[in-house]
């Protein structure tokens, strides 16, 4: 008996081995799975991080490519205001080439009009030295002249001396002489010519020195009036002379001045022209970069424009088409009128003819009653009977037609009253249309000037913000002027601040506009709808007689559809609110199933680590077990047989074996509702970041 229990208690215990290498195995598979589902986690986490930050870097490539837009913008026109001040700097600095080239030419004709006075001048002053040369010579002449009359009196008065001292030499010799009577002779003889030569000399002294007199006050005179004139002429020809002379030094002086400036301003412009090339190149090539992407950036606005160009003549086409289906209504509403009237004739013309009908009839009977009277009293009694008998026959027919008569003329005038009604009805239904038709009208015109105003306010928001571009611009240039940085970096946090708020609240409003332009449209279109179900029904009309009912139906619908467009549009402006909260709730919920992960995460690990304990527990326990189970059958292998104790401990570990399962099967119900939580909780967040995927494209769409 003791041996089947020992074979008992050694089974057990290797399905209790089993089952624990079993669980172990199972518990590695869950965390296999739990390690799965971490980095399942994780990958949805980086996913929707990585999703996140691309958003987030798109939206800021997006702002980075407006900024540089705006600053090409601002570059190019910045750079378009410099090439414009450029060429007119230019254009000015041709006009005072172009004056400077003009005094150039203005100072070479002076200088041609000075050179041809200057040769006249020369001429004259050359013609003057001539007339001087003259004088002079004439001078030369009148001085040799005088100077021959001077050496002649010379000549003259040493003759005279000679002669003289002759005539006294011979007195001397004569008184020395001896005879007297020769000397006196002699000296009567030669005192007698030489008294007379005297004489004469002396009055040929005299006429000659009376001469030179003469000649000497004419040659001074001519020679002071010559030198008058030659002072005079030199005076004036020296003044003249120093007056070109100034002139001409101030001619040169300006002309060197006006090409010095002329070569200056040529080696500015040439400085100008090649900087400016310089830039130019640069700016081209700056533009050509630029003007690729904003070609690609204006290709993708003008195919939006053009797509917005065909909705808005859609949108004029509908209108228009909107503006002649009430005129074509009303038409129709003019014919139906018309109709109705002939046929309220027609029914009036065929009761007055039923009724000459039926009096007619009836003063017919009348006459052949009176008729039979007079035959009656004629005829005998037999035939008076069977007369009788067939007259009483006639009147019944004759009565029971009169009845039938009666019976068709009430129904015809229930008939007449009822079409009178209907007609009356048609008539009000009919007004009922023209009214609508005349509210879809105002509506209609409403709807424009609404798209109008909605129009003004976009180009009103594009022109803000064109605006704020520039204020930011500006902003930008005035600071890189400061020098502080913080506080240009805290200014500068707070402009964008308020500009990112501003640029927020025009999107929105722009979001808003075009959700009112698409219920519009919608509201446009049912409203076309109608009109033509309402043209169709009028068709008909003429055709068919409308029913009340379906009139009532239709007109309680389109005021239902009134109704409920004037509702849409109502609710229009509420959606785009419960959208914000939807936004706000969904990142809210995004914010709850983060914490719930980070939560379930720490529960999973808690109840691993639970587990790891439990399992360490149970391993210990077993292997306390086998060892106790080892120890009593080396020490009592004979005790095996007779000691009750080893069913106990086999119940005990059967029981505990029974509560590991339970354990590990509530275990593993906790792992399957984590692993369902898990799944519910990654099916949320994909569908938000699938929801918020779509959003954000279409906000992405929006703002392209």
């Amino acid at each position: 008996m003791n041996t089947p229990n020992h074979r008992e208690a050694t089974s057990n215990l290797q399905t209790l081995q089993r089952l624990v290498k079993e669980k172990e195995a199972h518990i590695e598979q869950l965390l296999q799975e739990r390690e799965m589902e971490r980095s399942d986690l994780a990958k949805v986490t980086l996913e929707r991080e990585m999703a996140q930050i691309e958003t987030l870097n798109q939206r800021a490539v997006i702002q980075q490519l407006n900024q540089q837009l705006e600053n090409m913008e601002a570059v190019l026109q910045h750079l378009r205001d410099e090439h414009e001040q450029t060429t007119i700097k230019l254009h000015e600095e041709r006009k005072n080439l172009e004056d400077l080239q003009f005094r150039i030419e203005e100072e070479n004709i002076d200088k041609i009009t000075y050179e041809s006075q200057n040769t006249d001048d020369e001429s004259k002053i050359f013609e003057l030295e001539e007339a001087l040369m003259s004088a002079r010579e004439t001078n030369e002449r009148m001085e040799a002249e005088l100077n021959k009359l001077r050496i002649e009196l010379n000549d003259l008065v040493q003759k005279q001396s000679k002669t003289l001292d002759q005539n006294n030499e011979s007195e001397s010799q004569k008184q020395e002489k001896p005879c007297l009577q020769l000397t006196g002779l002699i000296s009567e003889t030669s005192i007698t010519p030489t008294e007379n030569g005297k004489e004469s000399l002396e009055n040929e002294c005299e006429k000659l020195r009376q001469l030179l007199a003469k000649r000497q006050a004419e040659a001074e005179s001519v020679l002071k009036r010559q030198a008058e004139t030659i002072k005079s002429l030199t005076v004036d020809f020296n003044g003249q002379i120093e007056k070109l002379n100034c002139q001409l030094q101030n001619s040169t002086n300006e002309i060197q001045t006006f090409k010095n400036e002329n070569n200056l301003l040529k080696q500015q412009n040439n400085e100008l022209v090649q900087s400016l090339k310089s830039q130019i190149d640069q700016l081209n090539k700056q533009l050509a970069e630029q003007e690729k992407i904003s070609n690609e950036k204006l290709s993708a606005f003008e195919n939006k424009i053009a797509d917005l160009n065909r909705l808005l003549e859609a949108e004029k086409s509908k209108s228009a088409l909107h503006s002649n289906l009430p005129q074509m209504a009303s038409g129709n509403l003019n014919n139906l009128k018309e109709q109705q009237n002939s046929t309220m004739q027609e029914l009036t013309d065929y009761q007055n003819i039923v009724l000459s009908a039926v009096e007619s009839l009836h003063a017919l009977q009348v006459e052949e009653v009176n008729n039979l009277k007079l035959t009656d009293n004629n005829d005998d009694g037999d035939n008076g009977e069977a007369s009788t008998k067939l007259l009483l026959e006639r009147l019944k027919t004759q009565e029971a037609l009169l009845n039938e008569q009666k019976d068709q003329l009430a129904n015809f005038k229930l008939h007449c009253a009822t079409s009178i009604q209907d007609k009356e009805n048609s008539e009000n239904k009919l007004n009922q249309l023209e009214e609508h038709i005349n509210k879809l009208k105002t509506e209609l015109n409403e709807s424009k000037l609404k798209q109008d105003e909605l129009r003004e306010e976009l180009n009103c928001a594009h022109l803000k913000r064109d605006q704020l571009v520039e204020d930011i611009s500006k902003i930008l240039g005035d600071l890189s002027l400061a020098e502080n940085s913080e506080n240009l970096s805290t200014i500068l946090h707070k402009r964008i601040n308020d500009f990112k708020e501003q640029i927020s609240g025009h999107e929105k409003v722009r979001e808003d506009l075009e959700k009112y332009c698409r219920t519009l449209e919608s509201e446009r279109n049912e409203l076309e709808s109608e009109l033509t179900k309402v043209n169709v029904t009028l068709k008909n009309a003429s055709e068919v007689q409308i029913d009340a009912s379906t009139l009532k139906e239709e007109l309680d619908s389109a005021r239902q559809k009134m109704f409920s467009l004037e509702r849409s549009a109502s609710n229009a402006f509420s959606e785009l609110e419960v959208k914000s909260n939807e936004l706000q709730a969904i990142q809210l919920q995004l914010d709850k199933v983060l914490n719930e992960q980070l939560e379930l995460e720490k529960m999973h690990n808690h109840s691993i680590n639970v587990l790891e304990s439990e399992k360490q527990v149970l391993l210990e326990r077993i292997k306390e077990a086998e060892t106790r189970l080892l120890e009593h059958q080396h020490s009592n292998p004979s005790a095996e047989l007779t000691n009750p104790s080893v069913p106990s401990d086999i119940n005990r570990l059967i029981e505990e074996k029974a509560s590991t399962e339970s354990q590990v099967n509530f275990l593993n119900s906790i792992i399957v509702d984590l692993h369902a939580k898990n799944a519910e909780l990654e099916s949320r967040v994909r569908a938000m970041l699938v929801g918020t995927d779509e959003q954000l494209d279409y906000i992405l769409s929006l703002t392209f």
